[in-house]
C-alpha cells in the first residue's frame, strides 16, 4: 500500500515570504530541503509586513520554488494605523486557524515548524497541536536571554517564559547549534533533538561572475551589529594595503544605517569604504562571488556562541575564503588555514593576520575558498536536512 504523503506548514514569524533576508531565507530553505525529500510544503502568514511605497509588490498567494504561500489576512502590505494593525493582528490569527483547520480536514496537516521568539506563540501553537492533531516542530536558533536588544520587562518575561516552560512544548526541536543542545540539556527538556545548523543551497552560486572593478573583502550583516562593523573598519583601517577596498552590505534601521554612514566619513580610508543597502538577492550573491574575502568576526560571548550565521553557508557557497573567529559553531566545523581563515581571538590584530594573508597569498587564500566550498557544499547544502527532518516527523 503506498503510504500518504507528508504535508508540514510552517508558520509563526513568516510574515515576508518569500522577500526577505535570513530569517525567510531559513524558511525557504527548510521549505526546499522538504520538498527534496517529497514532502508538500505551505508557508502561512498571518499578516503583511510592506509598505506599498517599498516597491514590493506580489500575490498574496501562491507557489515559490514548489513551496505554496499564503497571506492569511488577504494583503501583503501593512495596515495603516495602531488599531487597524491591531486589528488586522487579531483577523491574521483567526484566518491562519481557519486556514489549519480546512488544512486538517482535507489530510494536509501533518506537522507545523514554528518559527517565533515569542513564548505567546509556542503557547497558542502547542494548542492547535492538540486541538488539531499535528506534530510541531521548533527550530532553535537564538538564546533570548543573551541579546542585549530584547531588553524591555515584556521581552524579558516571554524569553524567561520560552526558556523555562515553552521549550517543552514542541513535540521536537531543531537547535542551531551545540551550545543551544547543551542549553536544553540544562533545562531538562527530554523531547527528541535535530541538530539542524546553517543550510545554503550552493547551486544558486554556480553562476558566472562579472568582472569587479575593486579589490576587496565584504562584510554583510544587519546594523544592530554596529559594534562588529565598527571593529571590523578598525582593523581595515590597519592593513598594509593601498588597493583593496572594504564592502559594507548592511540592513536595519535608517537610523542606525545612518551612525555607521558617520564612521565610514571619518575613516581615513573613509574613499575605500563602500555602503550598500537593500541590494537585490542576486546583486549580494555577485558581491559575494568576486568578493577576496568575506568577514564575519564572531565575539566570544555567549550570544555568538549559540547562534550559527545563515551568511557563513552563503560565504562557503561563494567559493571565497571566510573569516571568523574561533567560538561557537566555528571551531566545530572549520580549521584555520584548511577550509577557512579562523583568528584565535576576537583582537584587531589577530583578526588583521587574516585579512593580511589575502592580501599577502592570493592563490592560497583562493585555495582555502575552494576547499570551504567544497566541505559546505557536503555539510550544509539544503539536501541534506530534507529527509533527516522528514525521518524525524514519522518518528515523533
Amino acid at each position: 500500500m503506498k503510504s500518504k504523503k507528508l504535508h508540514v506548514v510552517q508558520v509563526g514569524e513568516t510574515h515576508g515570504f518569500p522577500v526577505g533576508m535570513a530569517a525567510i531565507e531559513k524558511i525557504r530553505l527548510i521549505g526546499i530541503a522538504l520538498l527534496s525529500a517529497n514532502v508538500d510544503v505551505t508557508v502561512i502568514a498571518k499578516k503583511g509586513c510592506f509598505y506599498p511605497d517599498e516597491g514590493v509588490d506580489f500575490s498574496p498567494s501562491g507557489n515559490h520554488q514548489g513551496i505554496e504561500y499564503v497571506y492569511a489576512g488577504g494583503s501583503i502590505y501593512r495596515p495603516e494605523g495602531f488599531v487597524k494593525r491591531n486589528l488586522k493582528k487579531i483577523d491574521g490569527w483567526l484566518k491562519e486557524i481557519s486556514l489549519l483547520w480546512k488544512f486538517k480536514k482535507e489530510g494536509r496537516l501533518d506537522a507545523a515548524i514554528v518559527h517565533s521568539m515569542e513564548f505567546s506563540d509556542i503557547f497558542i501553537y502547542r494548542i492547535l497541536s492538540i486541538l488539531l492533531g499535528f506534530k510541531f516542530l521548533y527550530p532553535y536558533v537564538e538564546l533570548n536571554s543573551s541579546l542585549p536588544q530584547r531588553d524591555n520587562f515584556l521581552e524579558k518575561t516571554q524569553d524567561f517564559l520560552l526558556e523555562n516552560v515553552g521549550l517543552r512544548m514542541p513535540d521536537a526541536l531543531l537547535p542551531i547549534s551545540n551550545h543551544l543542545i547543551d542549553f536544553l540539556k540544562v533545562k531538562g527538556v527530554k523531547k527528541p533533538i535535530l541538530k539542524v545548523p546553517i543550510i545554503a543551497e550552493f547551486s544558486r552560486f554556480d553562476i558566472p561572475k562579472e568582472k569587479p572593478e575593486d579589490k576587496y573583502f565584504l562584510y554583510c550583516g544587519a546594523a544592530e551589529y554596529s559594534a562588529v562593523i565598527h571593529f571590523i573598519m578598525d582593523v581595515f583601517e590597519q592593513l598594509e594595503n593601498k588597493d583593496h577596498f572594504l564592502y559594507l552590505v548592511v540592513g536595519g534601521a535608517d537610523e542606525s544605517k545612518d551612525k555607521i554612514k558617520d564612521r565610514i566619513a571619518e575613516s581615513p580610508a573613509s574613499e575605500r569604504i563602500k555602503f550598500f543597502t537593500k541590494l537585490p538577492y542576486e546583486e549580494l550573491v555577485q558581491k559575494y562571488l568576486n568578493a577576496k574575502a568575506l568577514l564575519i568576526p564572531l565575539r566570544f560571548n555567549i550570544q555568538d556562541s549559540a547562534r550559527f550565521p545563515h551568511k557563513i553557508g552563503e560565504y562557503l557557497a561563494s567559493g571565497n575564503p571566510m573569516i571568523s573567529t574561533n567560538v561557537g559553531e566555528v571551531k566545530h566545523y572549520f580549521t584555520d588555514g584548511e577550509n577557512a581563515l579562523i583568528s584565535d581571538s576576537y583582537e584587531a590584530d589577530a583578526y588583521k593576520e587574516k585579512m593580511q594573508f589575502v592580501i599577502d597569498e592570493p592563490e592560497k587564500a583562493r585555495q582555502i575558498g575552494e576547499n570551504g566550498k567544497a566541505f559546505g557544499k557536503a555539510t550544509f547544502d539544503f539536501p541534506v536536512f530534507g529527509q533527516e527532518i522528514k525521518s524525524l516527523i514519522l518518528s515523533i
